[in-house]
């Protein structure tokens, strides 16, 4: 409910914003989850369980993969955003998901 509000109570710009972070969060997470896989299959290869390697290995590729479209729906999300006025940094990150807030708090009050 509080990503809902983050996502749909925030100007367009803030929007984008919020949802380029989330994307770039979720490429992060699934690339180390993928090379953790990997690992894991390189371990299980050099201790000779080849079927589980394999396995795992496989696993760990579609980790990467996913981690890879996250990063271009990251990039592309970016790109989507009109020009700034100034430079883009963390308060205005901090500024989009307060004035949500804000406004989501006032959605349950009503």
């Amino acid at each position: 409910m509080l990503g809902e509000h983050l996502l749909f109570s925030a100007d367009l710009r803030a929007r984008r914003l919020i949802r380029s972070v989330l994307w770039s969060v979720l490429a992060l997470v699934m690339a180390l989850g993928g090379l953790g896989f990997i690992g894991a299959s390189l371990w299980t290869w050099f201790a000779s369980l080849w079927g589980s390697a394999a396995a795992s290995l496989v696993v760990g590729l579609i980790f990467l993969a996913v981690a890879l479209f996250g990063v271009l729906m990251a990039s592309f999300t970016r790109s989507m955003l009109p020009p700034p006025r100034r430079a883009v940094g963390i308060d205005d990150l901090a500024q989009a998901f307060l004035a949500a807030a804000e406004v989501g708090r006032t959605a349950r009050r009503k």
